[in-house]
């Protein structure tokens, strides 16, 4: 059944009579001088010139609170909250600036509803926040309490706040708002109360549904980084752990966002495949909401989020971090740097983080050989993408079941390759095809001594024809290739290399002299392949592509194929 969303515009009297709560996973409060400055010169200025009009100070997105029950509506901010949160600071100050009765409690039943035992009505502030408590305790202490802005002690107490930035960022708002009183001693605060309350609206959409709501802040905001797939699971696995160890898992969360960026939706995709080893059809929410909570494959709150913080483990151990140490290492790191900087695709990563969460360093080399030949060669000889990603799931369905890691690496129907088509596509025109890096680099991590080499991707590498594509007329390429040979083996593997990006397209269609004297010189750490390619060379003739071509297929062959 489809759910309503609710839009209309609203006056900062009306809505200051609802009630807020920050979610977790939104934003810290970031607004500083500029915005503060900014926001109260506009309102000056429209109060000064036109106080009889309405003045629209922008959208808020909201989402109608369901899961608890409450005796009152709440509402989730989506977006707004840094207008939202200084709409209340500015009232708190008015409050405290003001002598006038009317002012204090027209600012007063805006920032919070008065207890009155008689009437059995409990004291509510109008916005909770879920980022931790420091920012109750400022509320509490500053902007709930009358005078609270006036507190002499306030920069003091909040300037070296370091626990949150949020409360020590209301608290700078609050004095620099002081400040901008200060400096225009004109602005009354009756008239600036009364515009404020009476003439500042807003436009409000809300739903009571998380993707609907997710949906319309992405649409809606623009002034900003949107929230993510992972901000929403955030919210709703923190909303179910214990009020002791929220702000504990909180802190894990935030600090595996700061380490993975924007990857964080892609690593949660890793998970889901993880536990319900399909292909996704839908959205991350709904994913997770129908195919893993639903069924109970994990259950949500702190057991996810311990299972999350797991497998965010061993991403950093096996995908960030790089350990050296022992040749085996060095080779598992190489390997994976190939794979990340020459596959086009990440469906590898949740069987090799499904493998080490089952079997550690267990046969974990040998796993990741046989992984990276089985995805390369499904990816060269064609496969389709749905058939590659039931493949992986196969994979990831016998690590569940096995007993032991060899049970996995001894399956040869897991890992297996087609020689034949393998050996038929690196025959062909490899040039342009998703996989030539990869090939090219594959054939330098054959070359590797993995005990005492990494396989260098820090560079930023394409592909390079040695014989060029179109050679000048006159050149030395068009005497030692006729135009028949020219196209049949300028785009083959036995002519490619890799090639640090910056130089390829100033010197590529020089002789080849020049390019094993100039070009390459100084490049052969980039690639151990065209290193052994290209050493001692003084010449590059059509002997020279073919026997590359030979080398290069064989030992790829008989890689992946071993006799």
């Amino acid at each position: 059944m489809a759910t309503k969303i609710y839009s209309d515009k609203i006056f900062v009297k009306n809505l200051l009579q609802m009630w807020f709560r920050i979610p977790s996973y939104q934003r810290a409060y970031v607004w500083g001088k500029d915005q503060v400055y900014e926001l109260l010169d506009d309102l000056s200025f429209a109060l000064n010139e036109n106080p009889a009009d309405e003045y629209f100070l922008g959208s808020i997105v909201l989402r109608k609170q369901t899961e608890k029950k409450l005796d009152y509506e709440e509402y989730e901010v989506l977006d707004g909250q840094q207008r939202l949160t200084t709409l209340l600071l500015l009232l708190a100050v008015i409050r405290d600036n003001s002598t006038e009765h009317q002012i204090i409690a027209a600012c007063q039943g805006c920032i919070c509803q008065e207890g009155n035992k008689i009437l059995n009505t409990p004291g509510r502030f109008r916005l909770d926040s879920d980022r931790g408590s420091r920012v109750q305790q400022f509320f509490k202490d500053h902007i709930e309490k009358p005078g609270g802005t006036v507190d002499q002690q306030l920069k003091q107490k909040w300037d070296v706040e370091k626990e949150d930035k949020s409360a020590r960022n209301m608290a700078m708002s609050v004095l620099q708002i002081q400040a901008y009183f200060g400096e225009n001693p004109d602005l009354k605060l009756d008239a600036l109360t009364a515009f404020l309350l009476n003439q500042v609206l807003l436009i409000y959409v809300a739903t009571e549904d998380m993707s609907d709501a997710f949906r319309l802040f992405t649409i809606l905001n623009d002034r900003g980084m949107p929230l993510r797939n992972s901000d929403i699971l955030k919210a709703q696995n923190l909303g179910k752990v214990k009020e002791d160890k929220k702000s504990i898992y909180a802190k894990d969360w935030e600090e595996m966002e700061s380490e993975l960026g924007d990857d964080v939706d892609r690593f949660l995709a890793y998970v889901r495949t993880i536990l319900v080893k399909d292909k996704a059809r839908q959205n991350l929410i709904t994913e997770y909401k129908t195919k893993v909570f639903a069924p109970g494959l994990i259950e949500e709150g702190q057991p996810f989020l311990d299972l999350l913080a797991k497998y965010f483990s061993h991403y950093q151990f096996l995908l960030i971090n790089k350990h050296g140490g022992s040749a085996e290492r060095r080779q598992i790191d190489n390997l994976i740097a190939l794979m990340r900087e020459g596959l086009p695709g990440t469906d590898w990563v949740p069987p090799l983080l499904a493998y080490y969460h089952k079997f550690n360093m267990e046969g974990l080399l040998t796993f990741l050989i046989l992984l990276d030949n089985k995805v390369s060669a499904d990816l060269m000889t064609g496969l389709a993408p749905t058939s590659r990603i039931e493949n992986m799931n196969t994979i990831l369905k016998a690590i569940e079941k096995a007993a032991s890691a060899t049970v996995v690496t001894q399956d040869q129907s897991l890992f297996e390759v087609n020689k034949g088509d393998l050996e038929w596509v690196l025959k062909g025109k490899m040039y342009g095809r998703r996989f030539t890096k990869y090939a090219l680099l594959k054939l330098s991590y054959l070359k590797l001594d993995h005990a005492l080499t990494s396989l260098d991707v820090s560079r930023a590498i394409t592909v390079e024809h040695i014989l060029p594509q179109n050679p000048e007329d006159g050149s030395q390429w068009t005497k030692d290739f006729t135009p028949d040979q020219r196209e049949k083996l300028v785009h083959t593997l036995g002519n490619l290399v890799l090639l640090g990006r910056g130089k390829n397209a100033s010197l590529g269609r020089q002789d080849f002299v020049n390019k094993a004297g100039k070009y390459f010189k100084g490049f052969l750490s980039v690639s151990p392949h065209m290193e052994s390619v290209l050493h001692n060379k003084h010449t590059w003739l059509p002997k020279d592509i073919t026997d590359n071509q030979t080398y290069a297929i064989n030992s790829l062959v008989s890689y992946y194929c071993p006799s």
